[in-house]
């Protein structure tokens, strides 16, 4: 231990003595499974999108305009799917399994902070990078959410509710412990993030997405825990969707 902090093994498959993490019961095969699920539920929703686009403008600013942003927070609710079944249903386990754990809130918090840091550095460095060849890191996605205060809670709960507990509950909770037991910790905290960069399909945004999925993975391995990776993915999606509607609203510079 130091200063009062859990010491990480970067080689071992557990990942250190202390927080003990328990094995699971899924495998490789399991996780190849939920992605070719996950695959299919991606294609539905870009599908239904899309169809939802057309309906929502030929119903009209009034009737349509929160159409598809509803449709988004509902898919992406359902991306919990391939982790039901792969993991509860299939194995009988119960959420705790994926790390739905209490936590020592003094270390989760000062491992919170400190690692929102790291990201948010990252981030102003990679902006700077790209702002170079005058790209964006992401595009604003509010317009998809109606727009207005409506819109603006609409997308802070898909962005800042659901799809914390989603995909933590997925990439985290379920990945990251099979890449693990495969790979050992710095390999799977590896490839974690690498799979998380690449499935949000935005090339300006790998680099900071694959860092923020290798912190994730340093916050739940060293709290044995899904909750604080869940709180520090929540933040960082909620200070973004703020910024997004700051900087639609000319309230701070694009």
């Amino acid at each position: 231990m130091n200063g009062g902090l859990p010491e990480l093994d970067w080689g071992s498959p557990a990942g250190g003595d202390k927080p003990e993490v328990s094995t699971v019961p899924w495998g490789m095969r399991d996780v190849g499974l939920a992605t070719l699920t996950f695959g299919l539920v991606f294609a539905v929703a870009a599908i239904i999108l899309s169809l939802t686009h057309v309906v929502g403008k030929g119903l009209g600013a009034g009737e349509g305009r929160y159409t598809g942003g509803v449709v988004l927070l509902l898919l992406e609710a359902s991306l919990i799917l391939p982790v039901w079944l792969f993991v509860i249903r299939k194995y009988r386990v119960g959420w705790e399994a994926l790390g739905f754990r209490p936590f020592d809130p003094a270390i989760g918090c000062s491992l919170i902070v400190g690692l929102l840091l790291v990201s948010f550095g990252v981030n102003a460095v990679w902006t700077g990078v790209l702002g170079r060849f005058h790209l964006q890191v992401q595009p604003n996605i509010l317009p998809i959410f109606g727009g207005g205060a409506v819109g603006l809670l609409i997308a802070w709960l898909a962005a800042g509710v659901v799809a914390p507990l989603v995909e933590e509950s997925f990439f985290r909770g379920f990945v990251f412990p099979a890449f693990r037991e495969r790979f050992g910790f710095r390999k799977a905290a590896l490839l974690n993030g690498l799979f998380f960069g690449l499935v949000h399909f935005t090339p300006t945004a790998f680099v900071p997405l694959f860092v923020l999925g290798v912190l994730l993975c340093v916050l739940y391995q060293a709290t044995n825990s899904l909750w604080p990776p869940i709180l520090m993915h929540s933040t960082m999606n909620t200070l973004a969707v703020l910024a997004a509607y700051a900087v639609e609203r000319g309230l701070m510079p694009g």
